[in-house]
């Protein structure tokens, strides 16, 4: 992501890190379990990695059409899409992963921007879903965040964007 901002006490389990910049702001206001790699060699092949997944992910045919909202809906494995021409979902209550019982069942959720409802938005993997089989791709032409995660949320899976990220509170 280019730039990553946070409010309030935010857990990050995992690594984290900006480029091309290694602008992360207000960083004393999350917990990070792994390590801040902003701006560092590191950070800067996984931009590289992230250009490539955005590719492989942008050329997977849809099987699923969604709606805008995702509160209350249950994916089964598959490639997702909202039918508008630039997808912006909200999330405003739970969203089920359901894997059918295939721990290697993979999930992917294609739009350009994404904002979770504080203390509502929740994602829930059922079945044998796991959190390393979900993509959340979000590419926009527009300046604007692509990703507002509201404050309480719990997200789960892999989010790929070529724009910020931004921690609400």
């Amino acid at each position: 992501t280019n730039n990553s901002t946070n409010s309030n006490t935010t857990v990050l389990v995992g690594d984290i890190g900006s480029s091309p910049n290694a602008a992360i702001t207000n960083p004393q206001a999350y917990n990070l379990t792994g390590t801040n790699h902003g701006g560092g060699s590191v950070t800067q092949s996984a931009q590289v990695d992230l250009n490539s997944a955005l590719t492989n992910v942008s050329t997977q045919a849809t099987t699923g059409t969604i709606p805008l909202e995702l509160g209350g809906q249950t994916l089964m494995p598959g490639v997702y899409r909202a039918s508008n021409i630039e997808p912006y979902y909200t999330m405003n209550g739970n969203l089920t992963f359901d894997a059918g019982g295939n721990p290697n069942a993979i999930f992917v959720v294609k739009g350009t921007r994404l904002t979770t409802s504080a203390n509502v938005a929740k994602v829930v993997l059922k079945n044998g879903a796991q959190s390393c089989n979900i993509y959340w791709s979000f590419v926009t032409a527009a300046t604007n965040a692509s990703v507002n995660l509201g404050f309480n949320t719990t997200m789960r899976g892999s989010i790929l964007t070529d724009r910020d990220i931004t921690l609400m509170d």
